[in-house]
């Protein structure tokens, strides 16, 4: 419910850079984002990394997030200077006791497996 909110959502804003004919959401854009979100799930754990995104779709929403090291802020700082874009999430003492904090980063129906390969090889490159 939560993915299909934030599609929605998205969607109605002026300048989101997606076009829609209609304002709908369709189901086969959730299942890509749904399917991209697994695809880029793997690609993290492939490298080891943490997930602290829980796996049930129905405690999660349209991102994930991973802990790729301690270098994971200037990362994040070099990739966005690259103009590859993701967050760097603090720890908060609100989400697990101040002990969660990492990359958070999702997948669009439009983003393709090359993009995520990409994006996963460029942090690694970064996070070493």
């Amino acid at each position: 419910r939560a993915l299909v909110e934030h599609v929605s959502r998205i969607w109605r804003e002026p300048d989101s850079g997606m076009w829609e004919e209609n304002e709908e959401t369709h189901a086969s854009s959730i299942a890509a984002c749904l399917r991209g979100l697994e695809e880029l799930r793997g690609l993290v754990e492939e490298r080891g990394w943490t997930v602290h995104t829980p796996r049930d779709d129905a405690q999660r929403g349209g991102a994930i997030v991973f802990d790729p090291g301690p270098s994971a802020q200037e990362a994040v700082r070099a990739l966005g200077a690259r103009k590859v874009f993701c967050d760097y999430r603090p720890p908060d003492p609100a989400v697990g006791g101040g002990k969660i904090s990492g990359i958070r980063a999702s997948a669009h129906h439009y983003t393709t497996d090359e993009e995520l390969r990409r994006f996963v090889e460029e942090l690694a490159r970064e996070v070493r």
